[in-house]
C-alpha cells in the first residue's frame, strides 16, 4: 500500500473495514510512518517523502510531507489491508499544487497496477484536485470503479477527506 500525493502535507490516514476494526493509522507525530492501530502495518518514507511540523490548528504534532510525484511512504502488503466488503478511508490533505497523487493506495506487491482485483485508491484527480476513489472488484473486465467528487480541493489549504 502506498500513500502519495504530489507536493502537499498529510496529516494522518487511516482504514477502517467493514467490521469498524481500525486496521491502519499513520499520523505521524513521532517522525515516522508507525502504524498506530496496533496492527504492525509500519511504512518507511520513500523518495524524499518525510515528517513535517506542518499541520491545522488542533491538529497534532506532525504530517507527512511529499514532493513529486514518485515520494509516498510504503507499508507492507497485508490481509489486514484487504477489503472483504467495504472500508473507510480518512485523511487530512494539504496540496501545495494541482496534480495527480493517490493519499492512500493498495496496489500489488510487484507493482504491476490495474488489472488486479483489490486495488483501491483514495486520490486528487489531474489538473484539478477533485477527490476520488477508485478500486477493482476482480470481475469481468476487471476495469476499476470510480467514485468523483465534483468540488477540488484549495490549493494551500487542509482538507478533510
Amino acid at each position: 500500500m502506498k500513500k502519495l500525493i504530489t507536493s502537499a502535507a498529510i496529516l494522518f490516514g487511516s482504514l477502517t473495514l467493514s467490521n469498524a476494526a481500525l486496521v491502519g493509522w499513520w499520523n505521524f507525530d513521532d517522525g515516522t510512518a508507525n502504524d498506530s492501530s496496533g496492527n504492525g502495518n509500519d511504512g518507511t518514507f520513500q523518495n524524499g517523502a518525510g515528517p513535517s511540523g506542518n499541520v491545522p490548528t488542533g491538529g497534532g504534532d506532525g504530517s507527512l510531507s511529499v514532493v513529486g510525484g514518485t515520494s509516498h511512504v510504503l507499508v507492507p502488503d497485508s490481509p489486514s489491508l484487504d477489503i472483504p466488503d467495504a472500508i473507510t478511508i480518512t485523511a487530512w490533505v494539504r496540496p501545495a499544487t494541482p496534480g495527480w497523487g493517490a493519499i492512500v493506495g493498495k496496489t500489488p506487491w510487484d507493482g504491476s497496477g490495474l488489472q488486479h482485483a483489490g486495488n483501491y485508491e483514495l486520490r486528487l484527480d489531474q489538473g484539478n484536485l477533485t477527490p476520488n476513489f477508485g478500486w477493482e472488484l476482480g470481475s469481468a473486465p476487471n476495469q476499476p470503479i470510480f467514485v468523483q467528487n465534483t468540488t477540488p480541493l484549495p490549493v494551500g489549504e487542509w482538507s478533510h477527506l
